[in-house]
C-alpha cells in the first residue's frame, strides 16, 4: 500500500458496490456532534425577574418539583450536528465505489514475441500455437490478456474471460521488424497486474539483446513468470551493410550458420533491377559483394538475399546515395576567446569526412543581443560564458525546443553559477565549484554502450589514456544519467533528460588547459561521437534504425523523406543486434527480471476513483449552506427572545 492510502481503500475498491473513504479515521470526528446535543440538553435558562415586595415575612417551606429535560429548537441542534458529521465525512474523502471489478480473479499475461527475429519459417506459428496451450491450461474465471512485443508492447486482448477472443488476439499476432526489448513488456504487465495476483507467459526465442542498456523494469513481487521458448533457426544470413564504393555498390553479406551458404545478392538502384552476384558466404563469417555499376549521383540502393531458413527481416538492407545534406553546428566562446573553440573544430573537421558539418564560432554576448542567433543549428557547444545573458538563456530555450542538441563544457572560460542561472529551468545541473586533483585522474566510461562510445568505437581504455588535473565537480539530480566518471569517483560526463533535445555535460574542458585529452588519439572520436549524439535526432549519414521513432513510417524497412523544406531522404534499416541470434535460457531470463513491491495500484485506482467524484467538496458546500441557515435562524430566535 503506498503512503497515505488507508488500510481498508484496497478493499473497497476493489470489493464492489458500497461507499469508500480515503481516510476513514476522520470518521471519529461524527462522535463530535455529541457536543451540541449535550448543550441543547444541559443548558441553563435564566428566568425572567419579577419585582415583588419584601419576602422576609414569608414562611419557607420545600418545594419539591421534577421537571423533565427536553430538547429545545430542535431545528438549530440538527443544523449543528448535520454541520459536523458533514466535516468528519468530508475529510474522510468519500467515494462511491458503484462498479464492481473481477481484482480477486487470478489473471495470465500471454506476450507473444513478435520481433524480427520471430520471421524465421515456422517461428511464429509455433509461436502462436504455444500461446493457445496457455489458453487451454487457463482455470475457470481465471482472466487473460493477450500482449505483443517488441521495442513496444501492445495490448491486443484487455483482461477477459472471453476465451474466444483471447484466441482471436493470439491468431492475429504476426512478426514485425522491430528488435526485442522485455521491458516493455515488464511495464505493460505490471499496469495490467495492477495489484491483482497475476502470471506472466513469455513465448519468446529470448534474444540475449532484448535487454536494452540500462534497463530498469522490472514485475511486482505479485507477478509470477512462465517463459515458453521458441526454438532458433538453424542459421541465418543477412545484409550488413549497403554503401558506395569507386567501384560502383558495395555490400556485407554475414552468417551465422555452422556450414558454407551460397546465396544471391541482387542491387536494386531506385527500386530498379540492376544486378545479381551468386557468392558463398562462409559458415560463421562474412563476405563483401561489389556491383560494378555507374553510381548515381542520387538515388535509393537496395541489396537484397534469399534466405530460406533465417530472418526474413534483415535480407534486405537501403542506403541513400545523396550527397550528405549540410549540418551547422554552434561553438559559444568568450568575447576575444576564439582560441576555447580550436581543439572541438580541428576534431570536427578531423572526423568529417564528407564535409557537410559547418562549425561556427560565436562570442557569447552576441547570443542575446541579435534575434534568431540559435536558428538553424543542429547542435550548439558551450565553451565561455562571459556575456551570456538571459535573452541569450531564452533563445537558448527556444532551441531546446525545436530539437537542438547541446554540451555544456566547462573550462576556464565558463562560469558554471552564472551560467546555470541563466539557462531553462529544465536544465537541472548543479555544481559545487572547480577541484584540482593531487595527482592528475583518468577518465573512465560507465556505460560503454552508449552511443558516445560506443559510435565512436573508444572504450574505457583508449578515453583512459587521458590525464585530468582540474574539473568541475558536477551534482547530479536523479533524472540525469552519469556516462563517464573520473577514477576520483567524480562525475566526467552527464546526459540530462530535457524532453527532445539532447543535453550532455563535461565536466573538463576541450581546449588543452586542465587535461592532455586534445593530444589524445581519443579526442577526436570522442568529440565526433558527442556531436553526432548530441545533434538534433537527424542522421548524418543518412540511416536510422526501424522503431527509432514513434510513427508508422518507420515500423518498416525501407526509405523516407524527412519533413521540412531541406529534408533530405533517410534509410530505415533493422537493428542488427536482433540478428545476433544468441538466446537466453528460461532460468536466466527469469533471474534478469527485477522484482519490485507492488505499488498499490487498488488504493490508486480509489484515489483516482475519488478525485474524478469529489463529493468532499460539496460535502463541505452543503456544510457551510447549513451554517448560513443556522447562523440566520439564531439571529431570529434571539431577536424574538428580546421582544
Amino acid at each position: 500500500m503506498t503512503r497515505g492510502a488507508p488500510v481498508g481503500a484496497a478493499r473497497r475498491a476493489a470489493g464492489g458496490r458500497g461507499v469508500g473513504f480515503l481516510s476513514p479515521l476522520f470518521l471519529a470526528g461524527i462522535l463530535a456532534a455529541a457536543i451540541p446535543i449535550a448543550l441543547h440538553l444541559y443548558r441553563r435558562q435564566a428566568g425572567p425577574v419579577v419585582p415583588f415586595s419584601a419576602v422576609r415575612f414569608v414562611p419557607r417551606v420545600p418545594l419539591h418539583r421534577t421537571r423533565r429535560r427536553r430538547l429545545q429548537d430542535v431545528l438549530l441542534l440538527a443544523l449543528r450536528v448535520a454541520a459536523l458529521v458533514l466535516l468528519a465525512v468530508s475529510f474522510a474523502r468519500p467515494y462511491l465505489a458503484a462498479v464492481p471489478d473481477d481484482r480477486q480473479a487470478p489473471l495470465a499475461v500471454i506476450a507473444i514475441d513478435r520481433s524480427f527475429s520471430m520471421s524465421s519459417p515456422g517461428r511464429i506459428e509455433e509461436a502462436r500455437e504455444l500461446a493457445r496451450s496457455v489458453v487451454d491450461e487457463l482455470g475457470a474465471g481465471e482472466l487473460a490478456a493477450v500482449v505483443a512485443f517488441d521495442e513496444r508492447a501492445e495490448v491486443l486482448q484487455a483482461p477477459t474471460t472471453d476465451r474466444s477472443a483471447v484466441r482471436g488476439a493470439i491468431a492475429a499476432v504476426t512478426s514485425g521488424f522491430a528488435a526485442t526489448r522485455y521491458d516493455s513488456v515488464l511495464a505493460r504487465t505490471g499496469e495490467l497486474a495492477d495489484g491483482r495476483r497475476a502470471r506472466l507467459v513469455i513465448v519468446s526465442d529470448l534474444q540475449r539483446t532484448g535487454w536494452p542498456e540500462g534497463a530498469s523494469s522490472g514485475l511486482p513481487e505479485s507477478v509470477t513468470i512462465d517463459v515458453r521458448p521458441v526454438g532458433a533457426p538453424p542459421g541465418n544470413l543477412l545484409v550488413a551493410a549497403v554503401g558506395a564504393v569507386e567501384q560502383g555498390i558495395a555490400a556485407e553479406i554475414r552468417s551465422s550458420a555452422a556450414d558454407d551458404r551460397a546465396v544471391v545478392a541482387a542491387l536494386s538502384i531506385d527500386g530498379r533491377a540492376a544486378l545479381e552476384q551468386r557468392v558463398v558466404v562462409p559458415a560463421l563469417g562474412a563476405v563483401d559483394v561489389t556491383f560494378p555499376v555507374a553510381r548515381p549521383a542520387r538515388g535509393v540502393a537496395a541489396v537484397r538475399i534469399e534466405d530460406e531458413t533465417g530472418y526474413a527481416a534483415d535480407n534486405v538492407r537501403y542506403a541513400v546515395l545523396d550527397p550528405p545534406r549540410e549540418r551547422r553546428l554552434l561553438a559559444i566562446v568568450s568575447p576575444g576567446g576564439e582560441a576555447e573553440a580550436f581543439y572541438l573544430r580541428k576534431a570536427i573537421t578531423a572526423a568529417d569526412r564528407d564535409g557537410a558539418l559547418v562549425v561556427d564560432v560565436r562570442a557569447a554576448d552576441a547570443i542575446g543581443a541579435r534575434a534568431g542567433a540559435l536558428d538553424g543549428y543542429e547542435a550548439v557547444i558551450v565553451l565561455g560564458s562571459r556575456g551570456f545573458d538571459a535573452r541569450a538563456g531564452a533563445a537558448l530555450g527556444e532551441a531546446l525546443d525545436r530539437g537542438c542538441g547541446l554540451v555544456l563544457v566547462a573550462g576556464p572560460g565558463l562560469d558554471w553559477p552564472w551560467l546555470t542561472a541563466q539557462l531553462p529551468p529544465r536544465i537541472r545541473l548543479r555544481a559545487t565549484g572547480v577541484e584540482t586533483a593531487d595527482a592528475p585522474v583518468a577518465l573512465a566510461a560507465t556505460d560503454i554502450r552508449h552511443p558516445v562510445f560506443r559510435a565512436s568505437r573508444t572504450d574505457s581504455g583508449w578515453v583512459g589514456t587521458a590525464q585530468f588535473r582540474r574539473m568541475l565537480r558536477l551534482a547530479p539530480d536523479g533524472a540525469a544519467r552519469v556516462l563517464a566518471q573520473f577514477t576520483n569517483g567524480a562525475p566526467a560526463l552527464v546526459e540530462l533528460d530535457s524532453g527532445q533535445a539532447r543535453v550532455l555535460a563535461f565536466a573538463s574542458d576541450l581546449s588543452n588547459q586542465w587535461n592532455d585529452f586534445a593530444v589524445q588519439p581519443a579526442f577526436v572520436p570522442f568529440v565526433d561521437a558527442l556531436v553526432q549524439h548530441v545533434a538534433s535526432g537527424r542522421p548524418a549519414v543518412g540511416e536510422m534504425r526501424v522503431g527509432a521513432r514513434p510513427d508508422p513510417l518507420w515500423a518498416q524497412p525501407g526509405v523516407i523523406v524527412e519533413p521540412g523544406a531541406d529534408g533530405g531522404r533517410i534509410a530505415v534499416n533493422v537493428d542488427l543486434r536482433e540478428s545476433d541470434g544468441a538466446q537466453l535460457t528460461p532460468a536466466a531470463f527469469e533471474s534478469s527480471v527485477l522484482r519490485h513491491v507492488s505499488d498499490g495500484g487498488p488504493a490508486r485506482k480509489a484515489r483516482a476513483r475519488e478525485a474524478e467524484q469529489s463529493w468532499w467538496w460539496y460535502g463541505l458546500l452543503v456544510m457551510l449552506g447549513g451554517l448560513v441557515i443556522e447562523s440566520a435562524a439564531g439571529r431570529g430566535r434571539r431577536a424574538g427572545a428580546e421582544a
